[in-house]
């Protein structure tokens, strides 16, 4: 079945400018760098991007990420990321107590995932694509068999990340920890992740 994502990105920036900066910054640098394609079929601004303007835990992720990024550019002193990633954690935490947020978390942590994959360590790592799949399990519940277009492209690149990162790990990590890796059942990965903007 076809699957085109068509929607417009963005729909509103963040209002303080700085953070308008920041945002600015993922949309035209850190999405490209990630996936180097037309403005229109970059999931990184279409879907992420987009999704950032209704999901602070996502759009603070995203704030933090270009911070850093600026800062190992020597355009941002050390010291100035530290508030955006208390504020990643914070925003993440009580969103976790809302039941309205469970796709927009797990699409937080997987874009976190694809960050800093090789920064973080196998544990951290595996850690994270295991919350990940809860979190998006737990959408997908409350989707009532309703899933649309952007949360289809989080899932498929979803089951991507954790197939290869079986490959990555088999043999490292504990069997009850490898075992928790695992595709999300009707939406194994049978195309890199971004080809989920063309079909699925």
């Amino acid at each position: 079945m076809a699957m085109l994502i068509n929607e417009l990105a963005p729909k509103a920036p963040p209002r303080d400018p700085f953070d308008q900066h920041l945002y600015g910054h993922y949309m035209n640098i850190l999405a490209l760098r990630l996936y180097p394609v037309k403005l229109d079929q970059n999931p990184y601004r279409v879907v992420y991007g987009n999704l950032a303007t209704e999901s602070q835990p996502l759009l603070k992720a995203i704030l933090f990420a270009s911070a850093l990024h600026l800062s190992k550019l020597g355009q941002l002193p050390n010291f100035a990321i530290k508030p955006y990633r208390m504020a990643m954690r914070d925003s993440f935490r009580d969103a976790l107590t809302r039941d309205d947020e469970f796709w927009a978390l797990g699409a937080t942590v997987l874009l976190s995932v694809i960050f800093d994959v090789i920064g973080t360590g196998l544990d951290a790592w595996s850690s994270k694509l295991i919350g990940c799949r809860r979190l998006l399990e737990r959408a997908l519940l409350r989707s009532n068999g309703q899933v649309h277009a952007r949360l289809r492209c989080v899932l498929l690149q979803y089951n991507w990340a954790v197939t290869m990162g079986r490959t990555l790990v088999k043999g490292f990590l504990p069997t009850a920890v490898f075992d928790e890796l695992k595709c999300i059942d009707g939406f194994k990965a049978t195309h890199h992740p971004h080809m989920a903007v063309i079909s699925c």
